[in-house]
């Protein structure tokens, strides 16, 4: 892990003791060629030192390409949570795809706003799919900062709570990101 990653997050965390809040360090690894070979060094930092790698996609990436990555990712000991799937083509041409995802080991994380609609019907129906044959785990904003990408999460809950349960919701949103940063299975 670089070590300029490790002393902001440091400095962050020091900003932010005042603040009832506990951050932890995570990213999205963006799977692109160099994944794997940072991986093996241990330069990719998972969610709160877990054994669970936030892994992203190219949006375009070809149905096949998927399993293959996701599968060399667990070989070397890491939990793939798949960022944003709804979002992907492939997963919106054919949702049940990331049930073969599930099968090998992995988990999915939806972006709140694909559940409100912010992306488009297309990619709102493909997380509804998800949400309604349970392959997700949990929810999250995608949110790169205070202006992109907004942070929808009160209402991505309260949306879960009425079409699903208040149960689903705080499993979704709570529960299970706290599995995850506890390095608990889910």
């Amino acid at each position: 892990l670089g070590q300029g990653i490790m002393e902001r997050f440091l400095q962050l965390q020091q900003a932010a003791k005042d603040i009832p809040v506990q951050l932890v360090l995570g990213a999205e690894a963006f799977a692109d060629e160099h994944l794997l070979k940072h991986l093996g060094q241990g330069n990719v930092p998972t969610i709160n030192g877990s054994r669970y790698l936030l892994t992203e996609f190219p949006m375009d990436t070809e149905s096949s390409a998927f399993s293959e990555t996701l599968q060399s990712i667990l070989s070397l000991g890491y939990t793939p949570l798949v960022a944003h799937p709804e979002r992907y083509a492939a997963v919106c041409e054919m949702p049940q795809l990331t049930a073969q995802w599930l099968d090998m080991g992995c988990h999915l994380q939806l972006t709140g706003g694909s559940i409100l609609g912010e992306y488009g019907k297309n990619i709102q129906r493909t997380a509804a799919f998800l949400l309604k044959n349970d392959f997700v785990a949990c929810v999250a904003s995608d949110a790169h900062g205070v202006s992109h990408r907004s942070n929808f999460l009160l209402d991505v809950y309260d949306h879960l709570t009425v079409r699903y349960s208040k149960q689903y919701a705080r499993c979704l949103m709570y529960e299970n990101p706290l599995r995850i940063c506890n390095n608990e299975t889910l």
